[in-house]
């Protein structure tokens, strides 16, 4: 049994704690023993642009897919750290994939957490058919 960190975040609704333990054993829950697919996860630059003006200013975008491509319906976690040393992150916004395995969401109202960070982390905490994936996307000032 492989255990993978946890990651504890906050801002919605209170903190979650989440944790992803892939595994044989009396408590497997996946098909016919096969285990979760690899996935893997990308995240857009947030803009910093002031002139002129963008309409798309700290819409955050992150694109998850697995061995076959674009995996739709899976809940993405915007982040940015509260406390490294505790592995705490404070949640932006969340968003699901699309057709295209892409979620986005506007982060206006956190652009001073996303300007402090030097940009965000997107969190994709896993499922029985997909192992967990994280990235990160810097801040581009135009």
């Amino acid at each position: 049994m492989r255990r993978l960190s946890g990651r504890r975040l906050s801002g919605i609704g209170g903190a979650v704690a989440l944790l992803a333990v892939i595994g044989g054993g009396a408590s497997w829950a996946g098909a016919s023993g096969v285990p979760p697919f690899q996935t893997s996860m990308t995240a857009t630059p947030a803009i910093l642009s002031v002139l002129p003006p963008k309409a798309d200013l700290f819409t955050l975008s992150a694109t998850l897919t697995g061995p076959y491509g674009p995996i739709t319906g899976a809940l993405i976690y915007f982040t940015v750290p509260v406390d490294p040393s505790l592995g705490t992150d404070q949640v932006l916004c969340t968003g699901h994939t699309d057709a295209e395995g892409t979620a986005t969401c506007k982060a206006t109202s956190s652009a001073l957490a996303i300007i402090s960070n030097d940009g965000y982390s997107v969190y994709f905490g896993g499922n029985p058919n997909y192992e967990q994936s994280a990235a990160s996307a810097p801040l581009i000032g135009l």
